[in-house]
């Protein structure tokens, strides 16, 4: 888990307001007055997205949007590269899909649909943000990139 936020960080942190999601795979802080900083926190898996991922990108930008007092976000992540990409152990697991065609494809469009909307959240953010990557950004990772406002 990050660090308590202390001295300028906390002071910055209760500017901001509460009512921030409770995140696992990223961390925010609060480098300076209207600056949000989310940092993609799962380096020892090269930042891989989850399904806890993009849920809580969702809600944390949302809430950013929502709140207004950011004048910008700051995207980055830790560990040797920017991200993996969507984590293949993970989400393509499909157990419990219907065996109808029609039906399975109903499902899967949804959670499709679900990661998008976490990605589109980040384009809808009113506030600039900026993406700085590091390492490799692969797959969803690009998509991710192409959402923010400037790559860095």
């Amino acid at each position: 888990p990050p660090p308590p936020l202390q001295g300028p960080l906390l002071q910055s942190a209760e500017r901001m307001g509460s009512g921030w999601p409770t995140l696992t795979t990223m961390r925010v802080d609060f480098p300076s007055e209207g600056v949000v900083h989310v940092e993609l926190a799962r380096g020892h898996k090269r930042n891989a997205m989850t399904s806890a991922f993009f849920e809580e990108l969702a809600s944390l930008f949302d809430a950013i949007s929502l709140k207004g007092r950011a004048r910008c976000v700051l995207l980055s992540a830790e560990g040797p590269a920017f991200s993996a990409g969507i984590d293949l152990s993970e989400l393509s697991q499909h157990d419990g899909l219907p065996a109808e065609p029609a039906r399975k494809a109903l499902v899967l469009r949804q959670k499709i649909w679900r990661l998008q909307r976490a990605v589109s959240a980040l384009e809808a953010c009113p506030q600039p943000v900026v993406a700085l990557v590091h390492g490799a950004a692969i797959g969803g990772a690009v998509d991710l990139l192409c959402a923010a406002d400037i790559r860095w």
